[in-house]
């Protein structure tokens, strides 16, 4: 009869052998190895090194697990316990875009048969992983990585669930996979939430293994609040709250290389009158990354959303002074890239500006406005291109054109009366400008008022 505990230390090199070949990369047991054969098989191994031993894909402190005996004797290996301290995965990313593996294809090469094995309880204890990317020296870290594993089989079906922490903000996470299909192709469902954020996300798709340009996930997303959004359901139609809420639906494709979303909606504002944005983006990564989105409005009403719509409609002041503060929440982008936006109308001051188009690129305390053009009442169209600053106090730095053939009505609108705009058939108006909430300037100044020419600066505090 076998000895209950049998010290395998000696035999290292038979356990970094076989697993090595299994996993395709050098396993090293750099600590002890034994394994315990009644009443329970049970193994143990400490310091172990996936990869380049000076630099290895993955360590893990101390692996231990529990199998089921019956199973080992037909072949099958059945975890029924495994506990995994302190793993630390180191993940390259340029890796996954330069290669295709081969997985779920039919092998029979003597290795262990991935349908035999099977985990009932795997536990992930104080984690760590490093995601890198080698073309760009970037590179981000998840700590505090606990989780709860299970698989029928290697193949699948799987799930994961469990937390962590990235960039000091704690995220839970949720994740079940289907079994890997003989094309290589696995469906996966991912779910994740923060404490501090008050949105989940959810991921619908398959990964695929056999792609020219690596590991590709793709297939549809959604992101809602979380007291909108449970398993399976849709967002709810209205909370009754009178929060302004975000929510976002659309198709994604996610290499090594770059993440598309070829189809994007988002849905933001009150529930019962959202503002409602439709489009595309995508982000390539690498030693350049750059973002391109691309989003259009059919209308945007802002009567409805900061008035009593066309019965009470808003000031133009009042909508100037929101837009402002608006301003000072919109974030910074993190690489370079581009963002056209296009409304076919915004409703506002009880009347409708239209074509509006933005082009815009980011700058380190803000946005470059390539142009700002819009169709006003009265026949008046407006075209700006500057920089936009949103960190600290909001201020707009550059050039506008202002022309108009219908002033009168420019003016009604505009003020809530013509004034003397009546007595001026059209105007066309050129200068540069320094806009601040407080202090609006407008320099080397050119207005044609009627073919007649006027030079100079405007200054209002």
């Amino acid at each position: 009869m076998a000895p209950y505990l049998i010290d395998w230390t000696s035999y290292r090199e038979t356990f970094e052998r076989e697993a090595g070949a299994y996993l395709g990369k050098p396993v090293t047991v750099a600590g002890k190895a034994s394994v315990r054969l009644l009443p329970t098989p049970t193994l143990n191994f400490t310091d172990v090194r996936v990869g380049d031993e000076d630099r290895p894909d993955l360590t893990i402190e101390n692996i231990r697990a529990e199998l089921e005996l019956p199973g080992l004797l037909r072949g099958d290996v059945r975890v029924i316990q495994m506990r995994v301290d302190r793993p630390t995965l180191r993940l390259d990313i340029a890796t996954l875009a330069q290669s295709r593996t081969g997985m779920g294809a039919e092998e029979d090469d003597g290795r262990l048969d991935p349908e035999s094995v099977s985990l009932d309880s795997m536990e992930i204890i104080s984690g760590q992983v490093l995601v890198f990317d080698s073309r760009t020296g970037q590179q981000w870290t998840a700590s505090a990585v606990n989780a709860q594993l299970e698989a029928r089989s290697l193949t699948g079906p799987g799930k994961i669930e469990g937390g962590l922490v990235q960039n000091g903000t704690a995220l839970s996470f949720r994740a079940s996979a289907g079994r890997m299909a003989p094309t290589g192709i696995v469906p996966l469902k991912v779910s994740m939430f923060s404490a501090r954020l008050p949105f989940v996300t959810r991921l619908s798709g398959k990964i695929l293994t056999r792609e020219e340009d690596g590991l590709v996930y793709e297939g549809g997303f959604t992101t809602a609040e979380l007291a909108d959004m449970h398993e399976e359901e849709e967002p709810a139609a209205n909370d009754g709250s009178g929060r302004a809420v975000v929510d976002a639906v659309g198709m994604f494709r996610l290499s090594a290389d770059n993440l598309s979303l070829p189809e994007v909606q988002i849905s933001y504002g009150l529930r019962d009158r959202p503002l409602q944005l439709a489009g595309d983006a995508s982000v390539r990564f690498g030693a350049t990354p750059y973002f391109d989105v691309n989003l259009d409005a059919r209308q945007i009403d802002v009567d409805r959303a900061l008035g009593g719509g066309p019965n009470d409609p808003v000031g133009i002041s009042k909508a100037f002074t929101a837009f402002v503060e608006n301003l000072k929440s919109l974030p910074l982008a993190p690489i370079d890239g581009e963002l056209h936006l296009d409304a076919k109308g915004v409703v506002v001051g009880g009347s409708v500006i239209q074509a509006v188009g933005a082009d815009l690129k980011p700058r380190s305390d803000g946005w470059h406005v390539d142009i700002l053009s819009a169709l006003l009442p009265g026949q008046t169209r407006i075209d700006l291109s500057g920089a936009l600053q949103v960190s600290g106090t909001p201020r707009f730095k550059g050039t506008g054109k202002v022309e108009s053939g219908r002033p009168a009505a420019f003016a009604s609108w505009w003020r809530g009366e013509a004034g003397n705009a009546t007595l001026v058939d059209r105007f066309s108006i050129e200068s540069a400008l320094d806009l601040t909430e407080n202090q609006q300037t407008a320099s080397d100044l050119v207005a044609d008022i009627d073919g007649g020419i006027v030079r100079g600066s405007i200054d209002m505090r």
